[in-house]
């Protein structure tokens, strides 16, 4: 297969002109994401039919071109663990793309354990073995090596023939539209994140804010919001801005001067006036634009979580399905939540939507109401559970 370093606009536009009457191509990335809030694209990898080519940016300038291939629809567009490649064609164009296929999302359908590495789903699948890693490599320097350009063609070289023997598994089995609904979740994960207007409550995930009550979750609600804008505005990490537990625990204490935020350990100096000035704005708040209290789940929530993620796991396995892919704990605490606690205070759970609010839900639903048992079965196999209906 002919490999090709991309550097000149000419060649570039020829590549993208190739790609646009395509069905489908492999994509990679490298990129440097540490320390950043966006991510600095380094090299663009593409694999077709009869070529691989590796553009690069640092060279090339920008890449609007060729994103708006990947966004149009047009193309089927193969990756790994696509989440960072949905977000750079976002942050490119502002636009996700347009028509996506994780291999490691469909190996997860097909009863391959999720998630998967790209060198070990290719062992998996193909029987092949993916050259040397290079990961700790410095993708911005220039020139590339030619082991660098190895191991970034390497990244797409398998991509295409996975995808086609993961299509003929997905048609076996019946799956493709969960398929589809997955890859649009991929495609679309990295809009929902950068949109403000459509991240909902990320600020209650932080550890501690389960003990804070309604001032202080409006102060750190506050807080969080001016963390992300300051970190996009800087092109900084929100961490590297300022810590976690930091932004919790000036939530907790509601220092009423610049001192007491000063005297809040981790609280960066260069930011005490800001840190103030965001604070005083959530204590003006009236009381009825304050966040609501979530109540601390019931002793009965936990130990049902475990008996329920027990329950999926057996039918996962029992689907050929990756039981990481179809739910998490987390995944299945909220909808508990949202149906013995509070049915408004939680967005809705992935196990209520698509695919899996039609086949898998109804049978965590039978378990809750006792119509299925959980025993054990053959303690030699890999999960020695059994799951069946009760005789009644």
């Amino acid at each position: 297969m002919i490999e090709h370093l991309v550097t000149a606009k000419n060649d570039y536009r020829s590549v993208c002109e190739k790609l646009s009457k395509l069905d489908r191509f492999g994509l990679d990335t490298e990129f440097i994401g540490e320390g950043r809030y966006r991510p600095t694209l380094c090299l663009v990898q593409v694999a077709t039919d009869d070529a691989l080519y590796a553009l690069d940016p640092l060279a090339l300038g920008s890449l609007a071109e060729f994103w708006e291939i990947v966004a149009s629809g047009e193309q089927t567009v193969v990756v790994h663990a696509g989440q960072a490649e949905s977000r750079l064609c976002y942050l490119a164009i502002g636009k996700p793309p347009g028509r996506l296929f994780d291999v490691q999302v469909a190996a997860g359908l097909v009863g391959l354990p999720y998630p998967l590495s790209y060198g070990v789903l290719v062992s998996e699948v193909l029987g092949e073995e993916v050259g040397q890693s290079a990961t700790m490599t410095d993708w911005s320097k220039r020139p590339l090596s030619t082991p660098q350009l190895r191991y970034a063609f390497e990244d797409v070289r398998y991509l295409l023939r996975l995808h086609d023997v993961l299509c003929g598994r997905l048609r076996e089995l019946g799956r493709e539209r969960w398929a589809e609904e997955e890859f649009r979740r991929v495609a679309h994960r990295a809009d929902e994140e950068l949109d403000a207007g459509a991240r909902g409550e990320p600020w209650r995930r932080l550890k501690g804010t389960r003990t804070l009550g309604p001032r202080q979750l409006a102060a750190l609600k506050a807080l969080y919001e001016w963390r992300e804008e300051e970190a996009f505005r800087t092109n900084r990490s929100a961490k590297s801005i300022c810590a976690n537990h930091v932004l919790v625990e000036l939530a907790r204490q509601l220092p009423q001067n610049e001192q007491q935020v000063r005297a809040v350990r981790g609280v960066p100096r260069r930011y005490v006036d800001e840190l103030y000035r965001v604070l005083k704005a959530a204590y003006a708040l009236p009381p009825d634009a304050l966040p609501e209290v979530i109540e601390s789940d019931p002793p009965q929530v936990q130990l049902l979580v475990q008996f329920l993620q027990a329950c999926l796991h057996t039918l996962a396995a029992r689907m050929q399905l990756a039981p990481g892919l179809v739910a998490s704990q987390p995944d299945i605490r909220r909808w508990l939540r949202r149906r013995l606690v509070l049915p408004s205070a939680e967005t809705p759970s992935i196990l209520e939507e698509g695919w899996r609010a039609e086949v898998i839900l109804p049978v965590l639903e039978k378990c809750l109401r006792g119509e299925y048992w959980l025993g054990v079965g053959a303690l030699e196999e890999s999960v020695p559970l059994r799951l069946e209906a009760t005789r009644r």
